[in-house]
């Protein structure tokens, strides 16, 4: 069993989890919409298929409600939207 709840695939990478934290800050438990299109930006996931409106919207679409930070949960949700795209 591993260690961590997401592990990273074999052949490399991080785990969902350890990107999450890199990109949300040390220590902290949710990020925000800047930090999530920074994420977007620099994993290449921008591109033609997915633009960094559709991020904007996506982020405030997993979101709570009238909040403006998301959780790991609703962060590997909105990886799950982006994967179909």
């Amino acid at each position: 069993r591993s260690a961590s709840p997401n592990p990273a695939p074999s052949g490399g990478g991080v785990s969902v989890a350890a990107a999450f934290q890199t990109f949300a800050g040390a220590g902290k438990a949710d990020m925000d919409g800047k930090s999530f299109a920074k994420l977007c930006r620099d994993c290449k996931l921008i591109g033609a298929g997915f633009t960094s409106t559709e991020a904007d919207l996506l982020f405030a679409r997993v979101a709570t409600k009238g909040q403006r930070r998301i959780t790991l949960p609703q962060f590997e949700r909105a990886l799950e939207h982006i994967a179909q795209k």
